[in-house]
């Protein structure tokens, strides 16, 4: 449903060809790497895709190394309630009642295919409204209001152990889970106070990402090394600053040495 206009805000008065704002589910960002989400959000420090202690020193395998250059001290990502995962899926369901009838899967098959593949889609649904909104009435706010932890692929097992229709079975509410569990996935969402804070022109960066490809080669260890210790993030926070603040314009040159 991803790609249909039921997935959109305003599906009313979808236009093919123009961009539309998602309904909430599909704005969310799975992280189980604490260390990437404080870099992004703190804009200090880099962070790299192989941690320093599972380097294979003196080979040619690629090491990335990330820097996230901010504007502004207000996180870029915040995590997703309990709460607020559960009624996006509300708001999910109430999209598949619209969208799954009209599907080329479920037009395409006869009314057993339909049986097989969907199910009962009225009940079905009504199962996976009833099923949250259990949660969402029997649970404290407290537990609510911690981060959604998910676990999609424990989810498809289970629908599959279970015999659950396939098309009409995504996204059936069973649990959250804890991070530390195999394929487990804490979930996030963009900040639209950080965006709201530094809004330009909607063609200027908000949000600036820099990459270092190296291998851990001698040489190339001593180039990895005198790029971080004189990386000049103030430098490049200039780039993102409005021009009228005494920051740098678009024919500002390269800051720091050796960019």
């Amino acid at each position: 449903m991803s790609d249909s206009k039921y997935s959109c805000k305003d599906w009313k008065n979808y236009k093919a060809g123009v961009v539309s704002p998602k309904i909430s589910l599909f704005n969310y960002l799975e992280c189980n790497d604490a260390i990437l989400i404080n870099t992004i959000n703190s804009g200090k420090g880099y962070w790299q895709d192989v941690p320093e202690n599972k380097i294979r020193k003196n080979t040619y395998d690629n090491v990335y190394r990330y820097w996230f250059i901010k504007k502004s001290d207000i996180p870029v990502l915040l995590p997703v309630s309990r709460k607020e995962y559960l009624e996006s899926l509300l708001e999910f369901y109430e999209r598949e009642e619209l969208y799954l009838p009209k599907s080329t899967n479920y037009e395409e098959k006869s009314n057993e295919g339909r049986q097989k593949y969907f199910g009962d889609l009225p009940a079905v649904l009504a199962n996976k409204k009833a099923l949250v909104n259990d949660v969402l009435r029997n649970k404290s706010s407290e537990w609510l209001s911690e981060q959604a932890v998910v676990n999609f692929q424990e989810d498809s097992y289970q629908n599959q152990k279970q015999k659950l229709p396939e098309y009409s079975s995504d996204f059936t509410f069973r649990t959250f889970y804890d991070s530390s569990e195999k394929g487990a996935r804490a979930l996030y969402q963009y900040n639209p106070a950080y965006f709201a804070a530094t809004k330009q022109n909607m063609a200027d960066p908000e949000l600036i990402t820099i990459a270092f490809r190296y291998v851990p080669m001698p040489a190339h260890l001593k180039l990895i090394d005198n790029f971080t210790n004189n990386f000049d993030a103030d430098g490049w926070k200039r780039i993102l600053m409005p021009v009228g603040e005494g920051q740098g314009t678009k024919k500002q040159k390269s800051p720091g040495r050796g960019f």
